[in-house]
């Protein structure tokens, strides 16, 4: 995540930023955000860094202490699952079905490898 985006970000007044298959090296301005009262959720699949995030969560399967099965989720299925996941918690009605092609179309942009739950969603007519 740059500083000029940060800036813009911070220019909205929002107070929760969630970031989607970035983040996970952007100690540095994710700090800064912290600091200027942003909370942040980082949601990517990509090496997780030695390094602790500042950051209110960070979610990524490939971290040690996840016990989520599938380690090569796409950042696309991630946010996929935890809209269902949030669906769930609130008990609200929402049809994450009708976002599989536009998860299909992600897992396959990020060259994720197509095995697994990626595939699965990749390949899902529902």
């Amino acid at each position: 995540m740059s500083t000029a985006a940060a800036r813009r970000i911070l220019d909205t007044g929002a107070s929760l930023l969630i970031t989607m298959d970035c983040g996970s090296s952007d100690h540095a301005v994710l700090g800064e955000l912290g600091a200027r009262g942003l909370s942040v959720i980082v949601i990517d699949h990509h090496l997780v860094p030695e390094e602790k995030l500042p950051v209110l969560a960070f979610l990524n399967p490939r971290r040690p202490e996840c016990s989520f099965p599938y380690k090569h989720l796409a950042s696309c299925g991630l946010a996929i699952s935890v809209a269902a996941a949030v669906r769930a918690k609130l008990g609200q009605p929402l049809d994450v079905r009708e976002a599989l092609d536009l998860v299909a179309l992600g897992t396959i942009a990020d060259i994720a490898p197509l095995d697994g739950d990626n595939r699965v969603l990749v390949r899902a007519d529902w």
